[in-house]
């Protein structure tokens, strides 16, 4: 079948609430920075910088052909465990992490400027594992194509535990997950992943609660903490205070908020780990609401065109982004409100990271592109 490009098709619904979304942001981050009692601090700045650039980036890969740009899959793939590996080598450490890699890590002095590899998984596993499922989705209920698919997710996302990240190891793994459905993988195959992740869970829990640990302290030596706290917060207070503040935060704001600028709750991170707390605290219940439903549009539009389109490809590339975006709100809320143990992981198009901005934008520009394409009848030109 051949196909082609349909810019009269180009989702304005969804370009339009994510513009919506992206300049919203930009006013919590600036809530969050205080911008109304002293003058705009440089990550603020920098937010601007990234909102802009990132719905450019929006703009120029939905103008590309989906298909040109998922040709280069392998060197996606190469590029990123290439970041991946010179982020534990090489990255700076910031609170017993190692997610970034600095200008000045390689040498370059005078430019403080840096990227979060683990973020830029997410776009090119988007990119690289549709692209090989879309090879193979003849043959994807084959268990050794499946091994395949696992295993080349399955490196990146162990590089990104080491880190340790446990929120971008999860989001990866999500899409994972988003696109073997997307690839309509046996049921079999599914209930035989949940059969076996039931009892690592249940070994896990009880792991975590014994001393010593057998096995805990090894994989997640950094989380384990984290969720302990979030088991039983009067264990270690000082671990929970950032929790605490946020819930407080949200709690305070009530039905309708506060109003703009006027959260009274101190928030730690609250431009991007925790930026839904300023927006409970400012706009309440009714805010939260809204903003949910938001993005929830913008997740309902990926899954409408990865079911409409024609290309089998674009199908996985929309349902992948559709699934990460729609995992990372959740997660991101969730640790919000602890309802979730602190992971950090930002609220798509409204926290403040310039990595997570691009990608999650060059991400929609892909389901842009693939809201383009349809089949070209054989009247046509």
């Amino acid at each position: 079948m051949i196909y082609k490009r349909d810019y009269k098709s180009f989702d304005f619904i969804l370009a339009a609430f994510v513009l919506v979304l992206l300049v919203f942001g930009a006013i919590m981050v600036g809530s969050a920075e205080q911008i109304n009692v002293r003058p705009p601090s440089r990550l603020f700045k920098m937010h601007l910088v990234w909102a802009a650039t990132g719905f450019v980036i929006m703009l120029a890969v939905a103008w590309l052909d989906f298909e040109f740009i998922c040709r280069f899959f392998i060197v996606f793939y190469a590029v990123n465990l290439v970041l991946l590996v010179l982020v534990l080598l090489i990255g700076s450490n910031t609170n017993n992490t190692t997610r970034w890699l600095y200008l000045k890590d390689f040498g370059i002095t005078g430019i403080e400027f840096g990227i979060q590899p683990s973020e830029f998984t997410k776009i090119f596993m988007i990119i690289y594992l549709a692209k090989f499922i879309d090879k193979f989705h003849e043959r994807v209920n084959n268990i050794l194509i499946l091994g395949l698919i696992v295993l080349l997710a399955g490196i990146p996302i162990v590089l990104i535990t080491i880190q340790p990240s446990l929120s971008a190891s999860l989001a990866t793994g999500m899409i994972l997950i988003t696109m073997l459905f997307a690839a309509k993988v046996s049921w079999k195959y599914i209930i035989i992943a949940f059969v076996l992740l039931v009892p690592i869970i249940l070994f896990l829990y009880y792991d975590l609660n014994n001393d010593p640990q057998i096995l805990l302290h090894r994989v997640l030596p950094y989380q384990q903490d984290r969720i302990r706290v979030w088991f039983d917060p009067t264990s270690d207070p000082d671990s929970w205070y950032q929790s605490q503040c946020s819930i407080d935060a949200i709690r305070s704001g009530q039905l309708t908020g506060r109003g703009l600028f006027n959260n009274i709750v101190y928030v730690p991170y609250s431009s991007n780990d925790f930026i839904f707390a300023i927006i409970g605290a400012e706009f309440g219940f009714v805010g939260c609401v809204v903003v949910l439903a938001m993005i929830f549009v913008v997740v309902l539009r990926c899954f409408i065109i990865a079911y409409r389109s024609e290309v089998f490809l674009g199908r996985l590339l929309a349902a992948g982004t559709g699934g990460m975006i729609a995992f990372q709100t959740f997660v991101h809320v969730c640790v919000a409100t602890g309802t979730l143990p602190n992971t950090g992981i930002t609220l798509p198009f409204i926290s403040s990271g310039g990595s997570s901005i691009w990608i999650t934008m060059a991400a929609v520009g892909l389901v842009l592109s693939v809201g383009m394409t349809r089949s070209k009848s054989m009247f046509e030109d």
